[in-house]
This record gives structure tokens, sequence and C-alpha cells, in this order.
């Protein structure tokens, strides 16, 4: 009794301390993690640098000095020699161990794998599929890493093509079937996937092709672990199946569910002939122009009608989002339910093999290490962007550019104006000349952006940016001199990228999404206005711009910064366009102080004058500018037929068909422009209807 009350006891003490050891462990690993992850976090780092130099009771004297500097490159320059820079703001010691906790992760894999297979069980297949893909980002891909106890990554593939055929997106799920297969899945499990392989087939048309993989699953069976009463029905079953299939004949039918469809229709091209002469991304109907007072601005060299593509832009850099990674390639940007992962981090996913392989080149070779001192460092998507845009750059354009040379938007574009060069979206030189605002940021702001430049040039370091462990000081004070000119001007140029999230139930209320930012060496000239006259479009992450009202020959031609006159009063859209852009604006719109769409909507249109396109005054028809007479009765005959037809237009739209709506949008625009002064609240829903025409033409998901 007393031994078996010892053994008990013993037992107990034991068990305590294997919990005590992990609670121990656990906790240790905890602290480990936060501070790994503080070492790399950028606001500390930059909080533990600002300390420091306070330490120091020189900071007036640091800041002045700062401020005294006239380039971006001293700036850099400055910060090298500061030992609370040299001491503070540092990657960890052991990055290759910190890097390494982005890669690959069987554990990781495993449990977003079974995570996936309780939203499968419970039919949430679109979370299932979610869980999937995740898993397969963390799940070790490279063949050789696969052993006879690790098939992570081939058991991920096989569980999202269920989902997938779940779906209906049989042509997906072949594909990861293959995967799977490809990377070892497991012989015993293989009959269940030869199976779903052939039914896919048979749903894709290829009976032949799926009698062969019927076949296979019933060679497949012979291996697997099924008791034999269970083998015997699958016999059966697949014995049907191949036998099913000589009755079939090919056929190009497939089942889709049209709720996760993607919208595609092709992107509308400037041809050669339709090009600008200098400006080979712009309309020949347009011209950058440039001022001293104003800057540079985009003009009508003729007449333009609404809808009209006056750019066609691919951006010089790109990122992606992560809240997209999933379900969007990292390259291109297309929606996929079946992305492809990196095969050594686990950040970036790709819609092939072709897209995967291209971004290794251009720039993911040097990224993937980064990946996770990136995420964890907390910086922004300008931060991303300007790393990507010196990383797609070639070095020996990096070097060049690193030249204590004075690059300023004026002579950039004025030297294309004056001698006719040609201004290249693919330009480094021409990202390098957008316009800062240096002169506008307090030293913080300023401090604050070197610093990021500095953990930023930390990081191309140590992703071997510059082929050799100690670049010069030359280089590295140059080098972060050009990012930190990106961080400046990036925030002012660079544009969201979108995708359309239409339900085609709530078409009208429908609203685009942002999946990334690209910087555009073009598209970045247009000025704002809070009435513009253009409004963009993404496929994929090329940029089209189209007109939106009627354009005369040499009126400018506006985008829009966010800020829009029927949204939003003048103090709004200026209290929100200065901080980040620096300039108040004085459009039409602001100098007028036009009202707000719902009080315009009260008040009803203001006639224009068919001779000098004057306002008429209230009750009047002869123009109080010119005398002209106006036939009221006619106009208004005229104006509401085609108020009819717009009406018929937007019944149209509500229905998705958008090439018969569209047309009349347009038509409509130019009837409202010939009889009606601005603002007029009808205008602004008819160019809201154009715009969403032109968003589901362009990248587009249904969301239902």
């Amino acid at each position: 009794m007393g031994v078996t009350i010892n053994i008990t006891l013993f037992n107990v003490y034991a068990v305590c301390c294997k919990i005590i050891w992990f609670l121990v462990s656990f906790m240790c690993v905890s602290v480990f993690c936060r501070l790994i992850m503080a070492t790399v976090c950028f606001e500390s780092l930059f909080e533990s640098v600002c300390q420091k130099l306070k330490e120091t009771n020189n900071l007036d004297n640091i800041s002045r000095s700062f401020m005294q500097l006239t380039s971006d490159r001293e700036r850099i320059c400055f910060l090298l020699q500061l030992n609370a820079v040299q001491q503070r703001l540092c990657l960890p010691h052991d990055c290759e161990s910190f890097s390494a906790a982005g890669s690959k992760s069987s554990k990781m894999a495993n449990k977003l794998r079974n995570d996936g297979n309780q939203y499968f069980k419970a039919k949430n297949y679109m979370m299932a599929l979610c869980k999937y893909t995740e898993s397969l980002s963390y799940a070790p891909l490279v063949v050789e890493e696969c052993d006879m106890e690790d098939r992570t990554a081939s058991l991920a593939f096989a569980n999202r093509s269920a989902v997938l055929f779940q779906l209906g997106k049989h042509q997906l799920c072949f594909d990861d079937i293959d995967h799977a297969f490809s990377i070892g899945y497991p012989p015993s499990l293989a009959y269940k996937l030869y199976d779903r392989k052939g039914q896919c087939l048979v749903a894709l048309g290829k009976p032949n092709e799926a009698a062969v993989s019927f076949s296979a699953a019933l060679d497949a069976l012979a291996v697997c672990d099924l008791e034999d009463p269970r083998r015997q029905q699958w016999q059966t079953d697949l014995k049907k199946r191949v036998k099913s299939c000589e009755h079939e004949h090919p056929s190009n039918h497939n089942v889709s569910s049209p709720g996760l469809s993607l919208i595609c229709r092709d992107i509308p091209e400037l041809h050669e002939c339709q090009r600008n002469s200098c400006f080979e991304s712009l309309s020949d109907a347009c011209d950058a122009v440039y001022d001293p007072l104003l800057g540079r601005y985009i003009v009508a060299k003729r007449d333009i009608l609404p809808g009209e593509v006056i750019l066609s832009e691919k951006p010089y850099a790109s990122v992606l989002l992560s809240e997209s990674r999933l379900d969007h390639c990292a390259h291109c940007y297309k929606f996929t339910l079946a992305p492809i992962p990196c095969p050594s981090c686990c950040h970036s996913l790709y819609c092939s093999s072709e897209c995967r392989n291209f971004a290794y080149k251009l720039y993911h070779r040097l990224e993937c290490p980064l990946g996770e001192i990136l995420e964890k460092s907390g910086v922004d998507k300008f931060a991303f962007l300007a790393l990507r845009t010196l990383i797609v750059t070639p070095l020996d354009v990096v070097r060049k550019s690193c030249e204590p040379l004075p690059v300023c938007e004026a002579s950039n574009v004025a030297n294309v104006i004056e001698k006719s060069e040609l201004y290249r979206a693919n330009s480094y030189e021409a990202i390098c000349g957008l316009v800062t605002h240096a002169e506008d940021r307090t030293a913080h702001d300023l401090f604050r952006r070197a610093a990021i430049a500095m953990f930023l040039l930390r990081c191309l370091c140590f992703a071997g940016f510059f082929e050799t462990k100690d670049p010069p000081a030359d280089v590295l004070s140059g080098t972060g001199g050009l990012l930190l000119s990106h961080l400046q001007s990036f925030p002012c140029n660079a544009h969201e990228i979108a995708e359309f999230a239409l339900n085609p139930d709530a078409v009208a209320a429908s609203m685009p999404n942002e999946l990334g930012a690209g910087i555009y060496a073009t598209l970045s000239l247009f000025n704002h206005s809070c009435d513009p006259a253009v409004t963009r479009n993404f496929y994929g992450d090329r940029c089209i711009v189209r007109t939106i009202r009627p354009i005369r020959a040499g009126d400018e031609l506006s985008d829009n910064y966010g800020a829009v006159f029927a949204m939003q009063s003048r103090s709004e859209r200026r209290a929100k366009l200065l901080p980040q852009y620096f300039f108040e604006c004085k459009c039409i719109a602001c100098a007028e102080d036009w009202p707000l769409f719902s009080t315009l909507r009260e008040t009803g249109p203001k006639w224009r004058c068919g001779n000098c396109s004057t306002a008429l005054l209230l009750r009047s028809t002869t123009c109080s500018h010119c005398g002209t007479e106006v036939n009221l009765a006619k106009c208004v005959d005229r104006l509401r037929k085609s108020d009819k037809t717009y009406k018929d237009a937007f019944d149209k739209l509500l229905k998705c068909h958008i090439d018969e709506a569209l047309p009349s949008f347009l038509s409509h625009l130019q009837v409202m422009d010939e009889l009606l002064c601005p603002p007029c609240a009808d205008y602004g829903a008819c160019q809201e209807a154009v715009k969403q025409c032109f968003s589901i033409m362009a990248n587009c998901r249904c969301i239902k």
C-alpha cells in the first residue's frame, strides 16, 4: 500500500515537473519572440535612436545641422555618422535565424490544414480554401525536403483540390492534383486523387483521359489502407466510372460556379499611331506642359469625347498588400482561387509558375529572405514600394543615379518638352524626378523618413543587393538618398491598384478594394481637381485613364486625389489634401465653393448659353453675357429624351449589361455638357454610372 502511494506521488511529481518545464519553456520562447520582434520593429528602433540622441544633450544642434542639409544624399550621410543610428538602427545580429522564421514550417502547415479540414466538414468551402492555401504557403515544397514522414505540401494541395471540386473549379482542381502528385503524395491515398482527377476530366469533357485516371485509381487500390469491404466497394464504383467513359464523347463543357467568377475583358491599348511622340504612355490627344508656378500637368491638344482612353501605363514598380496575398498573384495581381507558393518563403504566392519565376528573377530573389523582417518591422506600403523600386532597378543605373547631380522635377519634364526626349514608363530617371516636397516637411518628418531609408538600406545590404558585404560609404549614402527621395515622393505620387468587388444584386453600391500600390511615371503628372476630368482603372497592375466628360482643346485633364466636391465640403477637402500633397486646392469647385451633391439635388440644374457657355439667369431665356436668345423649350425636350435613354441604360447597368449601358451614358454626358452648367447633380450621377461601367470592365470580381 505504501509503495503504491509513493509511486503515485512520484508520478504526480514527475507530471508537475513536466508542466513547470513546459510553462517555463513557453514563457522563455514568448519572451525571446518578443525580443526578436522588438529588434526589427521600426518604431521601437526609431524610438531607441531618438532616446539615445536626447541623452547626448545636443539634440537642438543635431536638428539644426540636419535641417541645413539640402539633398537627400547629404541627409543619409549625416545619419551614417551618428553613433545613435549606427548603434541602435540595426538589424538583429542573428538576422539569418530571424529571416528563417519566415520560411517553411511543416508544423504550421499541418495546423492550418487541420483548421481547413474543420471548415470543409462544416461545408464552409471558402474558409477551407483560405486555410489550405495558407497551409501551402508554409509547407516545404522541394521534393528532397519531403521524406516519408513529411507530406505536408502534397496533402495541402490534395485537400485544396477537394474544395475546388466542390466549387466546380475543375481545371484548378486538376492542376492541384498534379501538383500533389509531383511532390510525393502518399501512394496509400493516391486512389482518391486519381478518382477525383477522373471526375474533373469528365466535367472538362475529356472521357478518354478520365478513363485512364479511373484505371490508375483501380491500380492504386492495391497499396491503399482500406479494409476489404470498402476496397471492394471502391473497385466496383471505379469500374462503373471506367465503363461510363466509353459512352461519353469529348466536349468542351465545364461546370463552374458563377458566384466566384472573375470578369475578364481585353485591356484597352494605345496603338503606336495613337501615342504621344514624347510621352509613350500618353495619348496623342494630350500633352504634358510645364509652368514654373503650376508645375507639370496634362492638357488636351484637341477636343476629347467622354470615354476616350488617354493613358495606358505599366508601373515602374508595384507591391501587393499582404491582405490580398492568399487570393491574388503577388506579381500580376490576378485573382486566383489556387495560387502556388514561393518555394522558400511563406509570404508570396503566384497565379502560375511563369509569374513566380519572373518575379524571382526581377525582385523576389532579394526580397525572399527579407519577408519576415519587413512584415515584423511595421513599415508602410510606401516603404515596401521604395525598396521594390530600388531592387527592380539595375545596379549600374542605381550607382549612376547615386552621383551627386541635381535632379529635379522641373528639369526632368522640361527637358522632355524642350528637347523632344522620350519620357518612358520604365525610366528610373523619371521616378527620381518626382516631386518630394522636402522643403515643406518638418525636421521630425524628414528625420523619421531618413531613418526608414536607413532601415531599408540595412535590409538591402543583408539581402546582397550591392553584391559585396561592405559597400563604399558613397554608395551607401547615395542609395540611401534615393530611398529617402522615394519615401517622400511616393505618398504624393504613387497610386493604389484596385479591384472592383461586384455584387450583382447591388451593382450601384458595389465598391473597389485596394490590392496594392504602384508608382507610375506618366500618371503622376496629372494634377488634382475636386471635379476631375478623368478616372483611373486597373487591368492587373496596368493603369488605364479615361475621360469622364467632354474636354475642349487647351483644357487641363485633371485627376482626383481622393477629395471629391460632391461628397465633402471645401474645408474638409483642403484639410485632407494639405498634409499629404502640400497644396491648398484652388480648382473651380474650390474657387466657387460648389455645394454638396445633396444640396445640388434640391436646387436643380442651370441652363447654358449655346453661344458663349455662360449660365443663364434664373427664369431668363436671354444670355446676360452675349445677349443670345435660348430656346429653352427645345432644350428641355432634348434633355428629357436623353434622360429617358439614361434611365433605361441604368436599368441595364443594374443587370451588368455594360456593353449596352455605357454608350447611352456617354451620349447623355455630351447632351448635358452642351445644355447645362456645372455643378449639376444629374451630371455627377451619370459620371458615377460611367465609372461603375469602367470598373466592371477592369479588375473586377463577383463577390456573391
